[in-house]
């Protein structure tokens, strides 16, 4: 049994655009599961960034960046470590 393409593509560029895909896709979801989160009190008070939009929209950016990057390290962690592995299950 051949390898079978999906989408026209098959190896690496499959591979590179499904992780582009997912990585775009969890910084959207984590943008607004921390949208709830930036505008809770306890959270502003514990950060001590009440009433500072300049630095909570800095606070936002950098969280969006670190899910950026931390979903695109998993292709080079997730192939050294296994999936099993890089997300912690047994």
């Amino acid at each position: 049994m051949g390898r079978e393409r999906y989408f026209g593509m098959r190896g690496g560029w499959l591979t590179f655009w499904v992780t582009v895909a997912a990585a775009s896709d969890m910084a959207l979801y984590d943008q607004g599961v921390f949208g709830g989160v930036i505008v809770t009190p306890q959270f502003l008070d514990l950060m001590g960034i009440t009433g500072e939009a300049s630095l909570q929209s800095t606070v936002t950016a950098i969280y969006d960046i670190g899910c950026f990057f931390g979903a695109l390290a998993t292709i080079w962690i997730g192939e050294k470590f296994g999936r099993k592995n890089t997300i912690g299950t047994s």
